[in-house]
This record gives structure tokens, sequence and C-alpha cells, in this order.
């Protein structure tokens, strides 16, 4: 099902339920998830071009992997020309507006919990179009300056040690090869574990393209 179909069946109090078991939001940015929520609604999709009709939408439950044993919803989308994986909120919401929601997402989870981290993701950086293109261009902005600055010399990466001794932070009481093999070994095989539910969601998806 396209997006924009998708939440104009959608129930809003019942996303706004699942936004805040999810994600601990206070009611008091209610009104500002309900008016992206209806200008996304609102929307006027004439046609969609080719480029849109090469994304879909998918919403897969993966470990997160920094707190063993806790579950977090991912949202991307995927491309039918590459494997790569895109934001949802580092692109204009007309990217997707009219994109289709993978299929095998609405059935494991249902369109209200599907809308509610959809929604997540989109205003991640701010609850109209115009307030989220203005951050995007902002980080991209950023991102794509820290890069030259490292490229020319002018920064450099610094290892999370001097930073910690920097701010007056203590570090773990393991070594640091204890911890780095430690948490090196357990995120590893909990993305692994990831890439595998990822795969098996887009399975379907993938052997029709």
């Amino acid at each position: 099902m396209v997006l924009i179909d998708l939440i104009r069946i959608s129930d809003f109090d019942a996303v706004w339920g699942e936004l805040k078991n999810a994600y601990g939001i206070q009611d008091e940015v209610k009104i500002l998830y309900k008016n992206a929520f209806d200008a996304l609604r609102e929307m006027q999709i004439e046609t969609q071009t080719n480029e849109d009709e090469d994304y879909i939408i998918a919403v897969c439950e993966l470990e997160d992997v920094l707190e063993p044993d806790s579950f977090v919803f991912d949202v991307f989308g995927i491309s039918k020309s590459d494997s790569k994986r895109y934001s949802l909120g580092l692109e204009p919401w007309r990217t997707w507006i009219a994109s289709e929601v993978l299929d095998k997402s609405l059935e494991l989870y249902g369109g209200t919990i599907v809308i509610a981290h959809i929604l997540y993701e989109m205003t991640f950086y701010g609850y109209s179009e115009l307030d989220t293109e203005e951050s995007q261009n902002e980080i991209l902005e950023r991102l794509d300056e820290a890069e030259k600055s490292i490229q020319d010399g002018r920064n450099e990466f610094v290892p999370l040690e001097e930073v910690y001794s920097a701010l007056g932070l203590e570090t773990h009481n393991e070594t640091g090869s204890e911890v780095e093999k430690r948490d090196s070994k357990s995120i590893r095989e909990a993305m692994e574990r990831n890439e595998f539910r990822i795969n098996e969601l887009l399975s379907d998806w993938r052997g029709c393209h």
C-alpha cells in the first residue's frame, strides 16, 4: 500500500498511543505529531514519478545492539536499483509519501505500528515539511564540511579514550582491549542477527524484482 493511502486510513489516536509506548513521548508534543500527521495526509500527489516508484519503505523490529535483550524498530527506504538503505529522516517528505510500504511489514506488525514508526522517523528533524528540509540541509552541509576538514588535514579522528580524558570522565574498569573485544563480539553478533532479520523481511519483495 502507498504510504499516503495508509496514513489516510489510519487513526491518529491509535498511532499516538504506539508512539508514546515505543518512545516515551510526552503529551505536550502530541499536537506537533498530529499536525505532521494531518499535513502528510493532506499532501497532494499528482503522479508517481519513476524516482518515487523506485523506493519502498520497510519497518523491521531489530535487536538493540547496545542494549542486550531489548528491541527497537528500524525504518528505512530501499531502492529496487541498489541494496542501500535510505534514511526517511534525511530526505524530503515528498520522497516517501508516494512510496509503497512493504507488505511484509504490514503483515507482521499491522498498519498502526508501521505508521507510528514511519511518522517518528519522518519527523525526527522537524514537524513540518519545511522545517524538516531546512534541518536536513544543515546536517548534510555539516557532514560535508567535516569530511572536507579531515581530508585536507584541518581535523582528525580522536580516540574515545582521549575524549573521556579531556572531559575528566572515568572509563570502564575493564581495560580498553577487554572492552573492545567484548563489545565488538556482542555487537557483531547482534548485527549479524539483525541483517538476517532484514533479509528475511525483504526476501519476498526482492524475489519479485
